[in-house]
């Protein structure tokens, strides 16, 4: 087969949180912390976007990374979504509603919504997928069954939801069921 191909594929997540508190004053410190990090991909979760501006396009540029958003909402005189920025080419990208209710718990916020964002990208060893999305702050809404995806997939879940691992593996939502098949259908489709 050859020598054996190393690389590294440095993902970030981070809530920005929207255009809560002092929003402007976040503005130069995420981008700086961000490139510290210097990931390849970088998805936010509560990132805005209004009519005269657009978070998410603001950082990429600052970064040099090419980004696409998903709005979920709107609060505070702007969107707030989710977004995906990459270092390489995105292919594809695709926005899915996920419902505010199942498994017994609902999600109650009055006018939100939540999506998840698909973001294909063709990396330096092929095309592979990045999910992103942000759940809810209610524990008992927000438990990711990340452990089902499957793990061989060529793709990843950014999840924005520190919820305790047990509660991880208890929540057997159906948002997140709906956003497993959807994470499963093929490359490319």
């Amino acid at each position: 087969f050859g020598p054996l191909v190393t690389s590294r594929l440095r993902v970030a997540t981070w809530n920005l949180w929207g255009r809560y508190g002092p929003w402007e004053e976040r503005h130069t410190p995420i981008i700086d912390n961000l490139r510290t990090v210097d990931a390849d991909v970088v998805c936010l979760q509560e990132a805005w976007q209004s009519a005269e501006r657009s978070q998410p396009d603001e950082i990429a540029a600052a970064l040099k990374l090419q980004a696409t958003y998903a709005p979920a909402f709107e609060v505070n005189g702007a969107w707030s979504g989710n977004a995906g920025l990459s270092r390489w080419p995105l292919t594809r990208t695709e926005i899915v509603e996920l419902p505010m209710a199942g498994g017994g718990a609902a999600d109650t916020d009055e006018g939100e919504r939540r999506v998840a964002l698909l973001v294909e990208i063709d990396g330096p060893r092929g095309a592979f997928q990045v999910f992103c999305t942000h759940l809810s702050w209610r524990a008992d809404w927000s438990g990711p069954v990340m452990d089902t995806v499957e793990p061989e997939r060529r793709k990843r879940l950014a999840a924005d939801r520190l919820v305790e691992r047990q509660a991880w593996r208890d929540r057997r939502l159906i948002a997140l069921a709906a956003l497993k098949r959807w994470a499963d259908k093929p490359i490319g489709h």
